[in-house]
């Protein structure tokens, strides 16, 4: 078997969803495939991912549209889509005539966008689909007409459809009623079973952290301000934001980070590592993410896995991933006023009441979303795709 997977992204540096492409393509390619060929137009500077090749449509895309952005004119939304259709298309046909006799399978990752593009291709060369939905998905282009339209079309003619939650596959169930089977596969946990547990501090001020960066999406100004709100309470916090500035936000961030450089409350740690990112959460007393999107991060499925107590947004995965682990606090995305409400009981149930991590509880966690699970998942569906017994 072939396995084709289209992704706008594999730069890590960039969120989760390019972590995610990466691990699954490696799983795929160790598991399930005698050749995985990643297509992307954004691939980054590390190199492929394990056992895997790499087709940079980036540049092909460049090349094509340059003398519009010579011009000053720029590249249409539908004219992008266009493009990358062809492009997508091409470089499957040559690998199609190269590995003739094989079975070949297409894997997209974002359905409303990379989703749409790979399902027309496929429709047009009679290619296999399996149409991963993420929760970028419903917290962007599920929210529009034309995204909606693009999530439908490319989940009702998909052979498989992915979804990375319970209250994801019910939506489009319910929603599209597809005919295809919907599969739900939760993200991975990538700490292994024997690593250390967080433990509370002790210290007189409590350390929040986010990993969100600096982004509205993110809700990086509503985690400021509930701290700044818990405060004036009374409550001694200190808040570190981990994550980079976001591009098209950058002339707010730096007059904002301006003003936080004057407060010792307030702390940019940058880009993170998940091996920094980790001994960052263990040495902290409480995660917060203000999030208005409706996904679960990696980040969230580390905390949970760590035991540190969190206070989170109850959207996507993260209410189905929390059940049965203490010290979570959950508020509905957006709430700004029920941010601030869970944070204060937090710290509050915290400074007087620190609790260890429920060590039953995180293993447990730990065993059900580990990389085997997660990766018999992907080739389980992979097979049922394609046709092929395991």
């Amino acid at each position: 078997m072939v396995v084709h997977i289209f992704a706008d992204s594999i730069d890590e540096r960039v969120g989760g969803l390019e972590k995610s492409v990466r691990r699954v393509a490696g799983y795929l390619a160790r598991r399930v495939a005698e050749k995985v060929v990643i297509y992307s137009h954004k691939l980054g500077k590390a190199p492929c991912a394990d056992g895997c090749e790499c087709v940079d449509l980036g540049v092909a895309r460049a090349r094509l549209v340059s003398p519009l952005v010579v011009s000053g004119v720029g590249i249409s939304r539908d004219e992008r889509f266009r493009l990358d259709g062809l492009l997508l298309r091409s470089a499957l046909e040559r690998e199609l005539a190269r590995s003739h006799h094989q079975t070949h399978v297409v894997v997209s990752f974002f359905a409303t966008t990379c989703g749409f593009v790979a399902q027309t291709v496929c429709c047009l060369l009679g290619l296999p689909h399996v149409c991963c939905v993420r929760g970028s998905d419903f917290s962007r282009g599920a929210k529009t007409p034309e995204g909606l339209y693009a999530l439908e079309f490319s989940c009702r003619h998909a052979r498989l459809v992915v979804t990375t939650s319970e209250e994801q596959r019910r939506f489009l169930q319910l929603a599209f009623a597809p005919s295809a089977p919907v599969r739900t596969i939760y993200n991975a946990c990538s700490i292994p079973p024997d690593y250390p547990t967080w433990r509370p501090r002790h210290d007189h001020v409590l350390q929040l952290v986010t990993d969100t960066g600096y982004s509205f999406k993110k809700g990086t100004l509503l985690c400021i301000e509930a701290v700044e709100a818990v405060r004036k309470m009374g409550v001694l916090a200190r808040l570190t934001v981990a994550g980079n500035v976001h591009p098209r936000e950058a002339a707010f961030w730096t007059h904002k980070l301006q003003e936080l450089e004057s407060q010792p409350e307030f702390a940019y740690a940058g880009y993170l590592t998940a091996e920094d990112l980790c001994r960052l959460l263990l040495n902290s007393d409480l995660y917060v993410s203000g999030s208005l999107g409706e996904g679960c991060p990696n980040s969230v499925v580390t905390v949970l896995a760590l035991g540190l107590p969190a206070v989170l947004p109850a959207c996507g995965a993260i209410p189905e991933l929390c059940v049965g682990m203490p010290q979570v606090w959950l508020f509905s995305p957006g709430d700004a006023t029920g941010l601030q409400d869970r944070l204060t009981q937090a710290c509050r149930h915290l400074s007087q009441r620190p609790q260890f991590a429920d060590e039953q509880a995180v293993h447990g966690f730990r065993n059900r979303f580990t990389e085997q699970a997660e990766a018999e998942a992907w080739a389980a569906a992979l097979r049922q795709a394609a046709g092929v017994r395991s």
